[in-house]
């Protein structure tokens, strides 16, 4: 009885073991403070929808622009990045909202 309750015992302990070295062994990937940053600035933009208070709609959108992005060197990570920004068109039924106009 005391060989089997032992064999038990080890057999318990061996499943323990193996299950906290699985879990350690996880990948976790994490994310770069530069995407953290972009994505927060990304976000920090959003519409929703709806009433927001604000009437005048020539302060959101800029008139005669497109949505359009434009590429920017990081030489501290040695990459580039595509910043959103509005693009002139002069189409009068067009509008563009990014806080930046392209370069």
């Amino acid at each position: 009885m005391k060989k089997k309750l032992m064999k038990l015992a080890f057999a318990a302990a061996l499943a323990v073991a193996a299950g906290v070295t699985a879990y350690h062994a996880q990948d976790k990937e994490t994310l770069s403070d530069l995407v953290l940053a972009n994505v927060e600035a990304l976000a920090g933009g959003e519409n929703t929808g709806g009433d927001h208070g604000n009437d005048n709609d020539d302060e959101v959108f800029k008139k005669g622009y497109a949505a359009s992005t434009y590429k920017l060197y990081i030489p501290e990570f040695n990459m580039y990045t595509e910043i959103p920004c509005c693009k002139y068109t002069g189409n009068k039924y067009s509008a563009c909202s990014a806080t930046d106009v392209c370069p």
